[in-house]
């Protein structure tokens, strides 16, 4: 497997475009390459939403739920049996781990560390690593994008749901979460139609004002995607850009010294059982100098044409650059 990272550094911040693909055989065009290296993903996709071309998504969720519930109550009527209630010991292997998509410090308070995983929820440590719980497991979607403290109030946690590495099996998202207890419990904060969440944002300076990038639904071409923002806390929400039905947000970021200014950028990126897109004519980057009312595309030296996942990163000591 090849990656390619390129750095175009201007006056303003800087960008880090992405792409991966594995190179194609002689005679053999990149798209047939990578349609093969796909294909037995394809064919686990298939099977489980055969003869739809998308994965139900609203039907596997609502099944788990079902299960979950029986489950629950199976176990409170002890439908366990005694020998089989005690802790489980992990013996291996021990060189395995899940990827971890989130990391978030608690302000003030190094040692307290909440880690979103792709597929196994969140986990919590309070010893500065020593010891981790999870504390997101009675939620169905446990697929973590992204995880972000409150500045002002660090008892107030978000957590956007979703993988938004969208590798060839993909973990949809059903929104945003929000704690209030520091990240010991959640409650649904809302964008269940966005799929999966790349990033939250909150505004240093009005804390109740959230900014969160989605990457949307990743099986389907929809409006649902984009940058949202809400100023109630995660109350209600509203669509502050939308860019294309096939590109979601990949990125975005916020000056600390003028939350007004906002860098987004966005990735064209669809997977579903027939179809995986990793690149477009819509992966740029957008700024917005008025909290999201407006977005002017960027260029100036940025790359354009057909393109993959970019990301963004802001000086917290000079967010000019």
């Amino acid at each position: 497997m090849m990656r390619f990272l390129t750095y175009v550094v201007f006056p303003l911040f800087l960008v880090a475009a992405l792409g991966c693909g594995s190179g194609p055989e002689p005679g053999e065009t990149e798209s047939e390459s990578l349609d093969g290296k796909a294909a037995p993903y394809d064919q686990f996709a298939f099977q489980r939403s055969y003869p739809d071309r998308d994965f139900d998504w609203r039907g596997w969720r609502k099944n788990m739920a079902a299960l979950r519930s029986d489950f629950n109550k199976k176990l409170g009527k002890h439908f366990l049996a005694d020998n089989n209630t005690a802790d489980w010991t992990l013996v291996g292997p021990g060189n395995v781990a899940g990827r971890v998509n989130a990391l978030a410090i608690k302000p003030g308070d190094e040692n307290t560390v909440l880690a979103g995983f792709a597929g196994g929820g969140i986990f919590k440590t309070t010893d500065g690593g020593l010891n981790w719980v999870p504390v997101f497991d009675d939620h169905l979607e446990l697929s973590i994008g992204d995880i972000t403290y409150n500045p002002l109030d660090p008892n107030i946690v978000y957590a956007g749901t979703g993988d938004p590495n969208m590798p060839s099996i993909v973990f949809n998202g059903n929104g945003l979460y929000k704690s209030t207890d520091g990240g010991n419990t959640w409650k649904y904060a809302g964008l269940e139609q966005q799929g999966i969440i790349s990033k939250v944002v909150v505004d240093p300076v009005h804390p109740e004002t959230l900014y969160v990038a989605t990457m949307g639904n990743p099986y389907v071409r929809d409006g649902h995607r984009g940058i949202y923002k809400s100023t109630d806390g995660g109350a209600t929400w509203s669509q502050s850009l939308f860019v294309s039905d096939q590109a979601g947000a990949s990125d975005l970021v916020i000056s600390n010294l003028n939350p007004q200014i906002l860098y987004a950028s966005f990735w064209d990126r669809i997977r579903n059982n027939q179809e995986s897109l990793i690149y477009g004519p819509h992966a740029r980057v957008y700024k917005s100098t008025d909290g999201g009312a407006t977005w002017n595309m960027l260029g100036g030296g940025l790359p354009s044409g057909v393109m993959g996942r970019t990301g963004l990163a802001i000086s917290q000591q000079n967010p000019d650059k």
